[in-house]
């Protein structure tokens, strides 16, 4: 066989294979039957193992993770749940009051893999547990967290996944996130800061006390009903920014940048800035919001 026909057949022989694992991608996973399929050194096909966990009480949270989507709720009980494949590398230590979660899917790293069935960590405090301090670091899964209070210090290090915080109370916060959007719903948020690279910001029904500020490089601010008694400071070099459907800025022609003042307050401020986007403040919800 010459070379070019060598070429053809191996193109060929790769077109077959990968036709072959996206029919049974679509089938089983259609039919709800595959958890996952793995091509590293050949094609493999995990399954997915759920498992409870028996975790004591705790006030320190830390996690790093990849490739599994975070959630941390309230319950009845301390409780730690996971959905995992048989690959991922999962670590659980607890001393001195701190929860430690260590999570690593190796196979996405050094393979292909095509899955149907969502890897999770869950985490599970009691309706009146206050935690204190909560780090978080992940690349490609969703963090959620939900009616969580924590009365110290949050840092939530996110790259392509998204930020989800709903109900929750928490001060000193530190958010960046990378690639994707963040959602803050409810709650009651002080002397945070976010930093959005690439992504959307979008906060409905929020009060935030204290001294905030909210940065996009590149994306779109809707901040809608959020409570009174609240200062925003508004600037956005290359875009356009409205309250209630109106236009708010300057009216320089020749400039692209806008800055503008919403509300009044001494003490609770927050400072909104994009590079090259839009800020929306309405004080009632938007068709954005679901």
């Amino acid at each position: 066989m010459n070379k070019k026909l060598k070429v053809t057949a191996i193109i060929g022989l790769a077109a077959m294979v990968l036709g072959g694992a996206t029919m049974v991608i679509g089938y089983f996973g259609n039919h709800g039957k595959l958890d996952s399929i793995i091509l590293n050194q050949g094609f493999k096909i995990q399954k997915i193992e759920k498992k409870t966990r028996n975790i004591t009480a705790f006030k320190d949270l830390k996690i790093s993770s990849n490739d599994v989507d975070l959630q941390v709720v309230q319950g009845s009980k301390f409780k730690l749940t996971t959905s995992l494949d048989q690959t991922d590398t999962f670590k659980v230590t607890q001393k001195d009051g701190q929860l430690q979660i260590d999570s690593t899917n190796s196979v996405t790293r050094h393979g292909l893999s095509f899955s149907n069935s969502q890897r999770k960590i869950i985490v599970t405090v009691p309706h009146d547990t206050k935690l204190e301090n909560i780090k978080i670091k992940t690349f490609d899964g969703t963090i959620s967290l939900k009616n969580i209070t924590a009365t110290k210090r949050v840092e939530i290090n996110q790259t392509d996944g998204g930020v989800i915080l709903k109900n929750v109370n928490l001060s000193d916060l530190n958010v960046v996130n990378k690639d994707s959007g963040t959602r803050v719903e409810g709650g009651q948020i002080s002397n945070a800061t976010f930093k959005n690279i690439d992504g959307n910001f979008l906060a409905i029904g929020t009060t935030f006390t204290g001294t905030n500020k909210i940065t996009l490089d590149d994306g779109e601010v809707y901040l809608n009903e959020l409570k009174q008694n609240l200062e925003i400071s508004a600037d956005v070099n290359d875009g356009s920014i409205a309250h209630n459907g109106k236009a708010v800025g300057n009216d320089n022609q020749d400039s692209d940048s806008s800055h503008g003042i919403i509300g009044a307050s001494q003490e609770n401020k927050l400072a909104v800035q994009v590079a090259d986007g839009s800020i929306s403040i309405s004080d009632t919800k938007k068709d954005e919001d679901y």
